[in-house]
């Protein structure tokens, strides 16, 4: 981020963004703070930021035409689900302040604003990560030190902004975030916003890649891969040297891993998807259970989908409580009436113009994909990247600046 950047309003944004990732998906808020207080937490952040901003500015006449527009949809979207089926209060009202805290900063943040403050700030989590991950390879002893929270028999060391596993069985960098897929995730959406989004810069490509390697993530190796084949699609004027140097630093990449880990690193990021045995390996078993059973409820209550209740019932009875695909998650909740809304705003957001079919298929399945093994539908952010999905090729001026 340029120093001329900085502004008071960039500073508060920063702030506001780094607040909403690290108390809405961070290991140790999950572990400590109930849902509701960091949905307060964040939410009070949002609201101080719209403040501040508001005071600098005129809303315009497109403004409330938006906020309007986008009021009906969610009566539509999700009150009539919920007066269909049965429904779980508690839970809807924290989706509800969750879509709303998530549209709230959309309205006075904009999608370029947006991408160069999450890249500053997934950067820093990147880098520091990738030093206490090996630190805690290197100096365990030391890291031993740190303030600890035993999850399932395993210790996870608070090294502030990053997470160290004290884990026998793999090495794995959670970066902040509650598991290292999750963090995979978050690194995803940050290439794909460099490599699509952003002038092409060989070494924070390097450092997102080395980063989502140390995830060891199926799903993040499988997102990257998948990138970096759309990406080879576009007419992006990138010089074939810098391609040839990005092809040559992955493979250097690739190799010190083999070398360091041997056939461990691929036995651990792949492993699961290994289903020759007699049995499915139970992580994927869980992902299939997660399309089978919410797909089946949604194919039989396709326009308003079956409400919370019995999506809980199915997650609690057929899931193992880990019903890890948000788009039929949303499909299962509130049909097609609501479901498809978040959906079609995640896969905008991956739509990239002035390129051809073949990258906008590639980058559809990536977010597919992306959004297969995680449960995100409670998480603010989550929103906020499928509103700014609808708004990131608005050209109507949402707010006026002052001069």
């Amino acid at each position: 981020m340029k120093k001329r950047q900085l502004t008071p309003n960039r500073i508060i944004a920063t702030i506001t963004l780094f607040l909403l990732l690290t108390i809405d998906a961070g290991f140790y808020s999950n572990e400590k703070i109930g849902g509701t207080i960091r949905l307060i937490i964040v939410g009070a952040a949002i609201i101080f930021l719209v403040i501040t901003r508001l005071q600098k500015t005129v809303l315009s006449n497109a403004f409330f035409s938006h906020l309007k527009r986008t009021f009906l949809v969610f009566v539509i979207s999700l009150i009539m689900p919920i007066i269909y089926g049965g429904y779980n209060i508690k839970q809807m009202i924290i989706m509800l302040a969750a879509w709303g805290i998530g549209y709230l900063f959309t309205l006075f943040v904009s999608y370029q604003e947006f991408k160069d403050v999450y890249l500053s700030i997934i950067r820093f989590l990147a880098v520091y990560s990738l030093i206490t991950f090996v630190s805690g390879i290197v100096f365990s002893n030391v890291v031993e030190l740190l303030p600890v929270v035993e999850k399932n028999g395993t210790p996870y060391y608070n090294a502030i902004f990053s997470v160290v596993s004290g884990s026998n069985f793999v090495t794995r960098n959670f970066g902040i975030f509650w598991e290292p897929g999750a963090f995979s995730i978050y690194l995803n959406i940050a290439l794909y916003l460099e490599l699509f989004e952003s002038k092409f810069n060989l070494k924070r490509v390097a450092l997102l890649v080395i980063t989502v390697l140390t995830t060891v993530s199926t799903l993040g190796i499988v997102c990257m891969v998948i990138l970096f084949a759309a990406f080879l699609t576009t007419d992006k004027e990138v010089s074939s040297s810098r391609v040839k140097g990005l092809i040559v630093t992955a493979g250097a990449l690739g190799l010190i891993i083999l070398i360091i880990y041997g056939g461990d690193y691929i036995y651990h990021a792949f492993n699961k998807l290994d289903m020759s045995g007699t049995t499915v390996n139970e992580s994927t078993a869980v992902r299939i259970n997660a399309i089978v059973y919410p797909g089946s409820a949604f194919l039989e209550n396709p326009i308003l989908g079956v409400g919370y209740d019995d999506y809980l019932f199915i997650q609690e009875r057929f899931c193992q409580d880990m019903a890890t695909c948000s788009f039929i998650n949303w499909l299962c909740l509130f049909g097609l009436v609501g479901g498809l809304i978040p959906i079609v705003g995640c896969v905008r957001f991956f739509t990239v113009n002035n390129h051809g079919m073949l990258t906008n298929c590639a980058l559809f399945i990536f977010t597919i994909i992306l959004f297969s093994t995680e449960n995100f539908i409670q998480l603010i952010f989550i929103y906020v990247i499928l509103f700014l999905g609808f708004n990131k090729r608005s050209k109507k001026k949402l707010i006026n600046k002052l001069v």
